[in-house]
């Protein structure tokens, strides 16, 4: 889960995931929309860049504790295609860093995308060749769900 941590350095680039864009991140909360994008992993970046880079925005290298990585983000920091498709991320054959004191027992159950055009989304992630694509349910509007089996129980995150 990402957020905005307004103690943060400004830097000479967007927040990314959208983050920058106060009233649109106030929106999409009032509208019961605190989900609002994911990022898929691949072991493909260049190639997914060079067919789909106009929907992934510009990727850049990293380093980190484990080596470099690959992230894609669009350049003005948004969310690619507003949400509906993924942010990706190549990790080259490495685990994420996350420290161990991250595990607090929680598992992602089920991830669901809910969207008026179900088809048009599935049509999408498959073009992407997204594995593992969130569930595509019918609705008239745009949300995601997130079922999180935690030691209290079942959440639901949207």
């Amino acid at each position: 889960v990402i957020a905005t941590d307004e103690t943060a350095p400004v830097r000479g680039h967007p927040r990314w995931f959208g983050l920058g864009d106060p009233a649109s991140v106030r929106q999409a909360w009032d509208e019961g929309r605190g989900l609002r994008g994911w990022v898929a992993r691949t072991d493909h970046f260049h190639d997914d860049m060079t067919r789909h880079g106009a929907i992934y925005g510009e990727g850049r290298e990293f380093g980190s504790a484990n080596g470099s990585y690959y992230f894609a983000i669009p350049p003005d920091g948004s969310l690619p295609m507003n949400g509906l498709a993924p942010s990706l991320i190549d990790r080259q054959g490495k685990r994420p860093s996350m420290p161990l004191e991250a595990e607090q027992g929680c598992r992602l159950k089920r991830f669901t995308i809910r969207h008026p055009d179900t088809a048009m989304l599935a049509d999408l992630y498959q073009r992407l060749s997204v594995a593992g694509s969130p569930a595509i349910e019918h609705d008239t509007s745009f949300r995601y769900l997130a079922e999180i089996e935690t030691p209290a129980g079942l959440k639901i995150l949207f």
